[in-house]
């Protein structure tokens, strides 16, 4: 009865797969994010590795082989069924991510880690699905959600482990992700088991229109640099920012750090509190962009109570971007192609963060630890630059979610 209920489609177990896939993502984001803030001090501690380059070249590689994985997976997406594909992927994740917990060697650890992205990055596949699984009317309020999850996720999870590190080695974080990936392949298998499913109705019914990546004039290449601009400006501060805050507020411990390297998630609260309050805050792209400008400015002033202003400042911009740049590319996409487009999209943000990761590196290795926020600052004004010229008819004010607050 309940597998025939899911292949029907039937709305409210749609909606309960909808919400189980929207929950494990939450677990996804919290337990990955554990390790984050801080890979200087796991190359440090793990492997004698204090050279910034080193760290900023692993980073990159983690983005090279994200950008290399999710369209392998998409492509399966095609042949087998998506939650099967999710099932398997998490638990090579989880195998992985324990046996880099058990690692000691430096060469080893490259290779399982980077071998364990490849298989973590099947649960991108979610994204897609969960739009397929929602109506066209609620696809904004459910961006704004999964925005906000990966947001506070990212407090709990800077949180989590800090609090870890004040007591064990940041190895033991790869414990807490193989926890991560081993529940999410439980929700997975419960999910096949029940029949769960995605509606093909509305995908067969439409033929997927062919991606011409390499034509200045389609709206998706656009989007794509746009992307990469943006998320190469947002990524390029945060390897080094641990130890950036250090210097500036020394004695704090590890728990504080991850808190402030969280404090833009958090922010993304305050953009949802304000209509609840009665005051929805309606800015455009362009003036969240020198919001955000202003706020990795003021992040690079050698003083605390700066870095937290600027930190704070810096959340309410990035969050707004995310969420607009993420509807412009569900709206200009067919559900035939929204997990293609997704990809596509996803090779591009991981792209810009691939180079940003290299650039922090070589500068702070060059300059020291001011010149990643110089960067950044340049990106976010190329990203107004870019998205004023390519996308001049985008609605002025944030997303509706936004201004109407977010509904579980």
């Amino acid at each position: 009865m309940l597998t025939s209920a899911l292949q029907a489609g039937d709305p409210g177990l749609r909606g309960a797969q909808r919400k189980a896939l929207i929950i494990t993502t939450a677990v996804a984001v919290i337990s990955d994010a554990t390790l984050i803030p801080f890979y200087p001090q796991l190359f440090e501690q793990a492997f004698g590795v204090r050279d910034p380059w080193h760290v900023g070249v692993y980073l990159a590689a983690t983005c090279l082989v994200a950008m290399g994985a999710l369209p392998v997976w998409a492509r399966l997406e095609r042949r087998f069924s998506t939650l099967r594909l999710l099932l398997w992927g998490q638990a090579g994740a989880g195998l992985l991510g324990l046996a880099c917990h058990r690692n000691e060697d430096l060469l080893g650890f490259w290779v399982l880690s980077l071998a364990m992205i490849a298989f973590k990055c099947s649960y991108l596949l979610v994204y897609p699905y969960v739009m397929r699984l929602t109506g066209e009317d609620g696809r904004e309020d459910t961006i704004g959600l999964l925005t906000v999850i990966v947001h506070l996720g990212g407090i709990a999870g800077a949180a989590a482990g800090g609090a870890i590190l004040e007591v064990l080695q940041p190895r033991h974080l790869f414990v807490v992700m193989a926890a991560g990936d081993f529940l999410q392949m439980g929700v997975c298998v419960g999910l096949v088991l029940a029949g769960a499913m995605a509606p093909e109705e509305e995908v067969e019914a439409e033929v997927s229109q062919p991606l011409r990546w390499w034509d200045p004039r389609s709206a998706m290449t656009r989007l794509a640099l746009v992307m990469a601009v943006f998320y190469g400006a947002v990524f390029v501060v945060r390897p080094f920012f641990v130890p950036w805050w250090e210097l500036q507020a020394p004695g704090r411990g590890p728990m504080v750090a991850g808190f402030v390297f969280a404090l833009p998630a958090f922010m993304s609260l305050v953009s949802v509190a304000a209509r609840r309050l009665g005051r929805p805050l309606r800015v455009g792209m362009a003036s969240w962009l020198l919001v955000g400008f202003a706020g990795l400015a003021l992040q690079a002033v050698p003083w605390a109570p700066a870095v937290l202003v600027g930190r704070a400042a810096f959340g309410l911009s990035v969050f707004a971007v995310m969420v607009q740049l993420d509807v412009d590319l569900f709206e200009r996409s067919r559900p035939a192609d929204f997990a293609r487009n997704f990809s596509f999209m996803n090779i591009a943000q991981q792209l810009g963060v691939l180079v940003s990761f290299y650039a922090a590196g070589s500068v702070v290795a060059s300059g020291g630890l001011q010149w990643p926020w110089y960067l950044a600052c340049g990106g976010f004004l190329l990203t107004a630059i870019f998205h004023r010229v390519f996308f001049e008819s985008s609605r002025p004010a944030l997303p509706a979610v936004l201004e109407e607050g977010v509904s579980p």
